[in-house]
């Protein structure tokens, strides 16, 4: 009976969830027919991402983290030739309440906020 007991107590232990490294912090904003989120992880940066949802077909599309430079963040996704920048996001200090992203398609730039 306590082997058992020591085996479920080992199962439950390694089944818990581990506590992430960093915070994730949500932002959303609108821009045309698409909800956009941006799902950002202060403190492992790698771990961001950007989801746009079209209001009316619901379909969700992810971009995620590709580099960082300048306090600049690039988002891309591999199926299609959109793509997403975040500018002035400093990684060292506190997190603006609302920042701007610059989505890029078509051969198109456009600006909006996002706001958390």
């Amino acid at each position: 009976m306590q082997k058992i007991f020591l085996l479920l107590s080992i199962v439950f232990t390694l089944q818990t969830k581990a506590q992430k490294a960093y915070d994730e912090v949500v932002y959303k904003g609108k821009w045309g027919n698409f909800s956009i989120r941006v799902k950002f992880a202060h403190g492992y940066t790698e771990a961001s991402a950007i989801s746009t949802i079209h209001k009316k077909t619901k379909l969700v599309k992810t971009y995620l983290f590709n580099k960082m430079d300048d306090n600049k963040i690039y988002f891309t996704n591999p199926t299609n030739k959109t793509s997403f920048t975040i500018k002035n996001m400093d990684m060292e200090d506190e997190l603006p309440k609302k920042t701007t992203v610059t989505i890029y398609y078509n051969g198109k730039q456009e600006e909006f906020e996002v706001v958390r």
